[in-house]
């Protein structure tokens, strides 16, 4: 001490410049004790075993709080491992339910239902694996309250709670996960690794590719914001031309509109998922996929282009959807309207004038038979030429001319299209189902096509009138209008759509949705149950979720039934 200071302790022998290494409370302790001036120094002995004793109960606490942490990570993977096997079973008993038919009976079920009830528990089981996993973790930290290990583990338990809510489009259950994970993140000393990643996590930035055909197209970006309950959107900035590279932006919810001199505007809902790129690449393909834009003359005055792309389709609350799923859907152009009486009438005119009269009687609205060998009676008037008129029914309502028809069944709407077919030159048909569901819910999967909440102010639905309750003409409600333009997807008629109904839905390979066409769907049997979509003009509110999905005989008519023509684009 006399002849200069002691050593550094626990040295660093081959460091150029001696450091001080080791617990950082001993180094201090073992640096005040040696200190030269006796103020710095330890009162007594006592203070210095003070310190080292409070050093050693703290290094007991951080090796109980790690053997704890220890013990709830193997929780984990024994949870994963339950989830796993629940899923297998009800994978399973999806399966064996298929093969059975709604009306069997319940013995017939059972074996299904035997393997559902199993993996009920298995999630039970798993749960209750993840509830003790968090409380070890959180009685790690009454242990050690600054052990950077346990608040590493439940920043990514409750950023893991939180992504699961997002993708249920739970949101109270997302806050919630939101705030005790930022609570962990920020425990984290600075400079942490996961800090910063757990940051970036919560930011959500994304980023947008764009590419088109022909390049050169001015990109407008407008958010969607709430407004009055609906999801308007509100023009925020020019992104520049595409192509476009990896553009950052904030998470949610956009339109896009692309801009070309030579070529129509199109709209293009793009939903930025948290950390989100979205590419636009095309299953099979390292490319994005080139976002065709028509040509003037490629589009009619109430043709809706919806560009081919990535859909989130179906609803996992609701037992009368499709399964929450995301889908490549290639590009297709919907009338902006249902068909109208007016225009139906044209079709029926024209099949007179073609002297077929037993298609004439065949496709003509109809009331209801009372029998399957009986046809109901004819909506529309006859005139003496053989020519349509609308006339009052049997409730006595003269239905109006831009009303959407009613009444027609699919192979009527089936003839119509075919007829409109020839008559353009263009390859008109029926929706497929998800073409249906995406034009009316645009790129971020919201409840109807205005966005999550609904009003009968919105559209024709039963409650939207204050008197008798009939349908509308088909521009009556314009909020009733999809991102793409597309109007009348959540009331006054529901539609007929293209495919035979199927539990799991449309065929698809590799999440690329198949394009229906007429000549695939020639089975017009009772059995073969054709898709409706859309909600009409006596319906309740509920009905007009656009995941929801219907089904009827090819035979049927109804009150509130109708159709819009699709054809494929580019073909």
């Amino acid at each position: 001490m006399l002849a200069g200071p002691p050593p550094l302790p626990l040295a660093a022998s081959a460091a150029p410049l001696p450091q001080a290494s080791g617990p950082e409370e001993l180094v201090e302790a073992c640096l005040k004790a040696m200190a030269r001036t006796p103020a710095e120094r330890y009162v007594n002995a006592s203070a210095l075993a003070s310190d080292i004793g409070a050093w050693l109960d703290g290094a007991r606490r951080r090796e109980r709080a790690l053997e704890v942490i220890e013990e709830a990570r193997r929780k984990g993977p024994e949870a994963a491992a339950l989830r796993t096997q629940a899923a297998a079973l009800r994978e399973r008993a999806r399966a064996m339910l298929n093969e059975v038919l709604p009306w069997d009976d319940e013995a017939v079920k059972a074996p299904a239902w035997s393997q559902e009830d199993s993996a009920d528990a298995l999630d039970q089981a798993a749960e209750l694996r993840e509830i003790e996993a968090e409380g070890l973790l959180r009685a790690a930290l009454t242990h050690a309250p600054e052990l950077a290990e346990a608040h590493v583990e439940l920043a990514e338990r409750y950023r893991r709670e939180h992504r699961e809510a997002e993708q249920r489009r739970d949101g109270r259950a997302a806050r919630r996960a939101e705030v005790r994970m930022r609570a962990h993140v920020w425990a984290l000393p600075d400079g942490h690794p996961d800090r910063g990643r757990h940051t970036d996590y919560l930011e959500g930035d994304g980023h947008l590719t764009l590419v088109t055909d022909p390049p050169g197209a001015r990109v407008q970006l407008h958010r969607y914001e709430t407004r009055n309950r609906r999801l308007v959107p509100v023009f925020e900035r020019s992104l520049g031309q595409t192509p476009l590279e990896r553009a950052r932006m904030p998470m949610g919810s956009y339109l896009v509109v692309l801009e070309h001199p030579d070529r129509r505007p199109v709209r293009y809902p793009v939903h930025l998922g948290r950390n989100e790129h979205h590419d636009g690449h095309r299953p099979g393909s390292d490319w994005p996929h080139p976002i065709y834009l028509p040509r003037p003359d490629e589009l009619g005055a109430d043709d809706v282009y919806v560009p081919a792309g990535w859909s989130r389709c179906g609803d996992a609350h609701s037992t009368e959807a499709l399964p929450v799923r995301r889908v490549w859907l290639d590009g297709v152009v919907l009338r902006r309207f249902p068909v109208t009486n007016r225009e139906y009438m044209v079709f029926l005119d024209d099949l007179v004038d073609l002297g077929l009269e037993l298609e004439v009687l065949r496709f003509a609205p109809r009331e209801r038979a009372g029998t399957i060998e009986r046809r109901g009676a004819m909506i529309y008037g006859r005139h003496d030429d053989g020519s349509f008129f609308l006339r009052p029914d049997a409730d006595g309502v003269l239905w109006g001319p831009d009303w959407p028809v009613m009444l027609v069944d699919w192979e009527c709407a089936a003839a119509y299209a075919r007829w409109e077919a020839a008559r353009t030159g263009q390859a008109w048909r029926l929706p497929g189902e998800l073409e249906w569901e995406k034009a009316a819910r645009g790129a971020d999967a919201r409840a109807y096509p205005w966005g999550e909440r609904i009003d009968p102010s919105w559209c024709c639905i039963r409650d939207s009138h204050m008197g008798r309750q009939l349908p509308s003409v088909v521009d009556s409600y314009p909020v009733d209008e999809s991102p793409y333009g597309v109007r009348g997807m959540a009331g006054n008629v529901r539609d007929w759509c293209m495919e035979v109904f199927d539990k799991d839905g449309p065929p698809r390979i590799d999440a690329v949705v198949q394009r229906p066409t007429l000549e695939d769907a020639p089975d017009l049997s009772p059995e073969a149950l054709r898709v409706t979509r859309g909600a009409g003009w006596f319906n309740q509110p509920r009905h007009a979720l656009a995941a929801l999905r219907g089904s009827y005989t090819p035979q049927y008519r109804l009150h509130n039934l109708g159709f819009r023509l699709a054809r494929s684009f580019p073909e």
